[in-house]
């Protein structure tokens, strides 16, 4: 088969012939329900729990959140899919080359973020699963797999690995967790969840930021769609559907073992299920996949700073410094991880969009993205950057950050004025 980036190395900035664009919307939906599917999916449903959202507000946030985060998917897949590019090289109109170059390092660091912290979970749980106290061996493992699947490329892993083996194992275990989940809850125990804590619209804000960080990647993969309308509805529901029920499946896992905030949690109530220690040794190895596309994407983010250096030794090289990471750290920051990703994509890409509807202008698009990235922070501060003890946000952040910050950020692209 033919992997066009992968084998022959064409420079980043061409785009993908339309006879090599092999994947179906059948290919893609399979591709992005796998992404879903993950560990760090339930550990963050879970995490809603754990911050007070109470089930039926966490609930709530699930799906709003996933439709408003699947609509954005759907756009940043038609921008592939139409171009052929990716989506480091797609920012290009809207930023202009050397601008682009933001956006491109900003991916670049939340791909070794995520890269790092997939591997880490499935160390983690594979470490649970087989009951030893190290988890080093399954972090270098995990990594190697991680990686040699990134070298062999999207195509390759969607149609000959995930669509025939891992996929049907993959969703049957996770409706199996919520199906068994929810038999075994009890009216009593979901009445007695704490319903104080975060507001609606910031525990959407975090289910929003689970999407958003797929933006700048998802024309990497659109780019090899046979059509538009394929790659947008594929993506979109696919990773829809996938995260809605991962999602869920942490958050009534949370319910019933009190608070989860870690992956120990997540998969110590699995392994208590009756067949969990089946299901979660397929969930722990389906998560290698997740790591794959981060490591992949990563490595074609560096090629758009440097379009002449060959994708496999990049990919290598990500490949074992994410391995060295998930080694050295913790998932204690994860939550705050997510809103910061939150707080720069989902502005970037409404001032993205709203590009296409306006004439070329790089300085309006950065412009926008700016006052967008302002607006976030200043609803939302993440404790990352250390501006939640600087800032007060107004209406106790009631209206979220995630609407304004991306209507903000696409009026003001709309509205720039243009010469003549």
């Amino acid at each position: 088969m033919d992997l066009p980036d992968e084998r022959t190395d064409r420079p980043i900035t061409v785009p993908i012939p339309l006879a090599e664009r092999h994947l179906t919307g059948i290919d893609v939906g399979v591709l992005w329900s796998t992404m879903g599917i993950s560990l760090l999916g339930v550990v963050a449903g879970a995490g809603l729990i754990a911050y007070g959202a109470g089930l039926s507000r966490t609930l709530i946030a699930i799906v709003v959140g996933g439709l408003i985060g699947g609509a954005m998917l759907a756009a940043a897949a038609a921008l592939g899919a139409s171009s052929g590019q990716t989506g480091m090289v797609v920012l290009r109109r809207a930023l202009g080359t050397r601008g682009s170059y933001i956006p491109t390092v900003l991916n670049i660091a939340q791909g070794f973020g995520w890269s790092t912290f997939e591997i880490l979970v499935i160390a983690e749980a594979a470490r649970l699963v087989v009951d030893v106290d190290a988890r080093w061996p399954f972090a270098i493992a995990a990594g190697a797999l991680g990686t040699l699947l990134a070298v062999l490329g999207p195509e390759l892993v969607v149609r000959k690995l995930l669509r025939r083996l891992m996929a049907p194992l993959v969703v049957a275990s996770i409706l199996y967790l919520l199906i068994r989940l929810a038999i075994d809850g009890t009216s009593s125990e979901l009445a007695t969840t704490a319903a104080g804590g975060i507001g609606l619209m910031v525990a959407i804000d975090l289910v929003v930021a689970s999407f958003a960080s797929w933006l700048p990647l998802v024309p990497d993969y659109a780019r090899f769609s046979k059509s538009v309308r394929g790659a947008a509805v594929g993506t979109s529901l696919g990773y829809f559907v996938a995260n809605t029920v991962t999602f869920a499946v942490g958050a009534l896992a949370a319910v019933h073992a009190g608070v989860i905030d870690s992956a120990q949690g997540g998969v110590a109530v699995m392994l208590a299920l009756p067949l969990g220690v089946m299901v979660a040794s397929i969930l722990v190895v389906d998560e290698s996949e997740k790591a794959f596309a981060n490591i992949y994407s990563t490595a074609v983010s560096v090629r758009n700073l440097a379009p002449r250096v060959p994708q496999t030794p990049i990919a290598i090289a990500i490949g074992i410094i994410v391995t060295i990471g998930a080694l050295t750290i913790s998932l204690d920051r994860f939550f705050d991880f997510l809103y910061l990703l939150g707080a720069v994509f989902v502005p970037l890409f409404g001032a993205v969009f709203a590009d296409r509807l306006r004439p070329v202008a790089p300085i309006a698009t950065i412009t926008a993205w700016l006052v967008g990235f302002v607006v976030y922070e200043w609803l939302s501060p993440t404790h990352l950057l250390g501006l939640a003890d600087h800032i007060t946000p107004p209406f106790d952040s009631a209206l979220g950050a995630t609407l304004p910050a991306f209507i903000v950020a696409g009026l003001i692209r709309l509205a720039w004025p243009t010469r003549g």
